[in-house]
């Protein structure tokens, strides 16, 4: 596939983000438990998805396919329901850019498994993102009453930085599969064990009742259906990326959408200091790329 192509990609992929961003928070801050969001998001997603079963190579499906699926299932359902929470929590102008700091997780999951060591170039990167986080924090007071330090150990910032690292680990865990078995065969298997997966979770934590509940019919508001179209294509996006250039370069080009959720938590929200905001998450898109460079 050509590189205008790949371009393309990204950029739908980036725009169903921010958008499925806007959807989830508004959910959250209606239903508040963000369990109960992602469930039924990913439930729209696997029925979305469902075709792909149709084009899997069953017979080629290994042993190594199915725990590929599965470790990522397993680490992308809590991934996403903290990063749905964090939502709930803060500005999405403040959380979103947060997502730059995804490559600084891969460069030490790198390090501990990997032994895989940055170079100068990539170091240089983490001291700009560390720098960019700060300046991101200073600008929460007039939204959260927190600033600085405060912000970054408040709940919405910790809960953000759970999903890098879950949703991080799983992009890694993913590739394999989507190497085995396609790209649309393995969204759909991936899709249909993270709604099973969340489904158990739901019913272990808060109860049968949840379920019944959201079986009826006016739980499906127009709010989660766009939501779980603009999740489906987030992450359909995402595996067909992985599949066409390394996992890493893809999991930086995907935190373009922090500038998207500056402008689209200013517009849909009333966030305050959105073009501090904007610069600053301009300043750790720069840091995230120095890390893929070095």
């Amino acid at each position: 596939m050509s590189a205008i192509a790949i371009g393309i990609l990204v950029v739908l992929r980036v725009l169903f983000s921010s958008l499925a961003n806007v959807f989830q928070k508004k959910l959250v801050e209606r239903v508040g438990n963000a369990r109960i969001v992602v469930t039924s998001s990913l439930f729209i997603v696997s029925c979305m998805a469902t075709p792909g079963l149709l084009f899997a190579p069953w017979d080629k499906l290994s042993t190594t396919f199915w725990i590929s699926c599965i470790a990522a299932a397993v680490l992308d359902v809590p991934g996403n329901v903290l990063l749905v929470g964090s939502l709930g929590k803060s500005d999405l102008s403040l959380v979103g850019p947060l997502n730059s700091l995804k490559p600084v997780v891969g460069m030490f999951l790198a390090m501990l498994l990997l032994r895989e060591f940055p170079s100068a170039l990539g170091l240089v990167g983490v001291g700009v993102l560390a720098v960019g986080t700060w300046c991101l924090a200073a600008t929460a007071e007039a939204s959260t009453g927190r600033k600085g330090i405060a912000w970054l150990w408040s709940p919405a910032a910790r809960w953000r930085y759970g999903a890098l690292f879950f949703t991080s680990a799983a992009a890694v865990c993913i590739k394999p599969a989507v190497l085995i078995g396609g790209t649309w065969p393995t969204f759909a298997v991936w899709s249909w064990l993270c709604t099973l997966l969340s489904l158990l979770w739901i019913r272990v934590a808060i109860g049968p009742q949840v379920i019944q509940a959201m079986l009826h019919r006016d739980h499906w508001n127009l709010t989660l259906i766009g939501s779980g179209i603009c999740f489906c294509g987030l992450q359909g996006l995402s595996i067909w990326l992985f599949q066409l250039i390394p996992v890493s370069y893809a999991l930086a080009l995907f935190q373009l959408s922090g500038l998207f959720n500056v402008y689209l938590g200013h517009k849909f929200f009333g966030e305050s200091n959105g073009w501090q905001r904007f610069a600053v998450s301009i300043v750790m898109l720069i840091g995230a790329a120095f890390i893929i460079l070095g």
